[in-house]
């Protein structure tokens, strides 16, 4: 009996002095800021038609032969720049941003934080 006494006395003890772990996750770094050149990649790809991410057809490719005149749309060398030009573009004519951009953004090093604010600023104006 007396051990059971102890033994409840010391099990008492226990849950007195027990107090429950919190944890807190750190606070989740920001997305680095879009850099001055992928900043003015947005600004004009928003300027750009849907078709400028289109291959040029028939007729463009012969007044490319005839006049050498390039059709427009070229796509960026960089292409990290190009997947953020594309997605630019397909969110600010569609109004949304297609996984299949999203995921080509998230594939060229862009982080899901910066997904949404491309797709927000495209849309938005």
């Amino acid at each position: 009996m007396a051990l059971r006494d102890a033994l409840r006395e010391a099990i008492d003890q226990a849950e007195a002095d027990f107090t429950p772990l919190t944890i807190v996750a750190p606070p989740a770094p920001e997305a680095p800021p879009f850099t001055d050149l992928e900043e003015r990649v947005i600004d004009l790809a928003r300027q750009e038609g849907i078709g400028a991410i289109e291959p040029p057809g028939r007729f463009e490719r012969l007044l490319a032969v005839l006049f050498g005149v390039r059709p427009g749309g070229q796509p960026l060398a960089d292409p990290k720049l190009e997947a953020l030009r594309r997605a630019t573009i397909v969110a600010h004519h569609r109004h949304h941003l297609p996984d299949t951009h999203a995921a080509e953004l998230r594939e060229a090093g862009y982080t899901p934080d910066q997904v949404r604010a491309l797709e927000t600023r495209a849309i938005g104006g």
